[in-house]
């Protein structure tokens, strides 16, 4: 556990590393800013699971009539392993077959989360729940019924879900641990693969919002091994499936395998595939020395509380900025640009304060945090899930729902008991 904190913390501490997100709302009616061209979340209803989510333009439709949708939820963590090596769920490993653990989450959660008033849940995967690195492209039963109890979940309690292929095969992503997805083609000819056997199998399932094909891609050389992965599981998912939303995140950093990286840009890492029914996606976890991933929410410049004027963060670009809302909004409008500029909605996968839950509510400024970072996302129509549903139990087992953050949140956004 120490080792998987530390090569974290070194990942997240990495200037310019930082993704950026996407928010929204599923349900929810939408207006265009006469000055950008942007679309606004505003807060009205949708039915949900009953129609395909469709890209359409810089926003999300769904139904016969097309009507503006966007997507407000939270992600499950369903991706760890059972394994005699701790770090198996980091590192890629033939050596073994345990199984991932598939009991984190319950029923009772997805209906929290309805609760609650989002409208989707992110669900984390790993490829382990399809097949063995023993027998690769033999997919277990096991699998598919993990994602059909997903999937009833959903519909009972009115969510969608989107798949989000958190472990591919070749290792997690951003603990610059995944080189082998890169280096070994097998590896990516496998993820390919195993988003053919998903969408042949869910081609017809409207509680799916969408396909997130990859989990903060981090290639081992350069961007372009994952422009090329990337339209290569559009093409085979497209073989079989042409009704869901696909979902690309941008590059996060060039990782080798012995754990040098690479040149950060922003031009680069950002990019387009050739398909018209796609998301593109950010994680925005600025400003970076406030979130302090699976550990304690210290916030501006490491001490003090949010906001705090008297702190300066830098932004991506190198500007240096107090940290409030204007430094969010002016950092946010950095990642957001190359999206907008090409009008085709945009996603923000992962952001929040995961593990300190006092923070949020009590402690730094972190209600304020989130209330700006929600009215930002809602201003620039930016889809998002928040990271993630722990944040709303007291306890690591997640069995007494945390009702100080439940409030913050529904204070923060006005939807329904089940988002629509």
């Amino acid at each position: 556990m120490c080792r998987k904190l530390l090569v974290l913390a070194v990942v997240l501490v990495l200037p310019l590393i930082l993704i950026s997100c996407s928010s929204g709302e599923s349900g929810s009616s939408s207006t265009a800013n006469s000055t950008d061209n942007t679309t606004t979340d505003t807060g009205s209803t949708v039915s949900v699971g009953t129609d395909f989510i469709k890209a359409d333009g810089n926003g999300l439709v769904v139904g016969p009539t097309n009507s503006a949708i966007f997507l407000r939820g939270v992600n499950f963590r369903e991706y760890l392993m059972i394994d005699s090596n701790t770090d198996d769920w980091v590192d890629y490993s033939t050596s073994d077959n345990d199984s991932p653990v598939t009991g984190w989450f319950n029923d009772g959660h997805v209906a929290k989360a309805a609760e609650i008033g989002f409208n989707v849940v992110r669900l984390a995967l790993n490829y382990r729940y399809f097949e063995d690195d023993s027998n690769p492209g033999v997919y277990k039963d096991s699998g598919w019924t993990f994602l059909d109890n997903y999937i009833s979940a959903a519909k009972t309690n009115g969510v969608y879900l989107i798949l989000d292929m958190h472990i591919p095969p070749g290792g997690i992503q951003t603990l610059a641990s995944g080189a082998v997805l890169w280096d070994d083609s097998s590896n990516s000819d496998r993820l390919v693969a195993i988003w053919g056997a998903i969408a042949s199998r869910y081609a017809d399932e409207t509680q799916i919002a969408g396909y997130d094909i990859l989990n903060e891609p981090s290639p081992s050389t350069s961007a372009d091994q994952w422009k090329t992965l990337a339209q290569d599981i559009v093409d085979e998912i497209r073989t079989v499936d042409t009704n869901h939303l696909i979902i690309v995140e941008q590059v996060v950093t060039i990782v080798s395998a012995d754990g040098t990286y690479g040149n950060w840009d922003l031009a680069e890492f950002q990019f387009l595939v050739n398909d018209d029914n796609v998301m593109y996606d950010l994680h925005y976890y600025q400003p970076m020395s406030n979130y302090q991933h699976l550990s304690v929410w210290t916030l501006c410049g490491g001490v003090g509380s949010y906001p705090d004027t008297t702190v300066n963060e830098i932004a991506s670009d190198g500007v240096s900025m107090a940290c409030d809302k204007n430094y969010l909004e002016y950092d946010l409008g950095l990642w957001l640009a190359f999206y907008e500029n090409n009008n085709v909605p945009v996603n923000c996968g992962e952001w929040g304060g995961e593990a300190h839950n006092a923070a949020l509510v009590s402690l730094a400024g972190g209600g304020a945090y989130i209330t700006d970072m929600i009215d930002l996302f809602g201003t620039n129509g930016v889809n998002w899930q928040y990271y993630s549903m722990g944040s709303f139990y007291t306890d690591s087992a997640m069995t007494t729902p945390d009702t100080s953050v439940i409030t913050l949140f529904d204070s923060t956004f006005s939807l329904s008991a089940k988002g629509e």
